[in-house]
């Protein structure tokens, strides 16, 4: 390891004489969120938008750059929607990413709608209550797992 590197780790930046104080970083980082979160709530919904489009012009047998351009947005989605509060389209964007992956190289048209339609209602926060939320979740991961125990019983699998 090399120690000619100045350390500057959040604390002792915090800490250092003249430094800023805990309360300033995050008003700092609030005043920045403030800035940048409604922005970043509108990539968001259109990044949906763009799911939407995007699966409604793949074929029944999507192509791997069809894959790619999905996977690509609905991971920006999974990555953002925690950051800007949308934790749960988030969770749904991440689920679908699961599904994506676990379905390659074909895919379950009716699982990938599935989840989009989730999408929809969560574009909206609070469209629907916490404990709603948690059970559309958990249903998404049971369909995931439902797919994943047929293939599994899919002449010529792995199993």
């Amino acid at each position: 390891m090399n120690d000619d590197h100045p350390k500057t780790s959040l604390k002792q930046c915090l800490n250092a004489p003249g430094g800023m104080t805990m309360a300033e970083a995050v008003e700092r980082a609030e005043l920045h969120l403030a800035y940048v979160g409604p922005k970043a709530v509108q990539s968001l919904v259109d990044s949906v938008v763009e799911i939407e489009r995007l699966v409604a012009g793949a074929a029944d047998d999507p192509t791997p750059e069809q894959r790619r351009e999905i996977y690509t947005a609905t991971n920006m989605v999974a990555g953002l929607g925690g950051m800007v509060g949308r934790d749960a389209l988030g969770k749904v964007a991440y689920s679908l990413c699961h599904l994506l992956d676990e379905t390659e190289p074909s895919w379950d048209r009716e699982a990938v709608n599935l989840h989009l339609s989730a999408m929809r209602i969560l574009r909206q926060p609070d469209a629907i209550s916490a404990k709603a939320t948690a059970e559309l979740l958990d249903g998404l991961v049971g369909v995931r797992r439902v797919l994943a125990r047929e293939r599994e019983r899919l002449p010529g699998s792995a199993a």
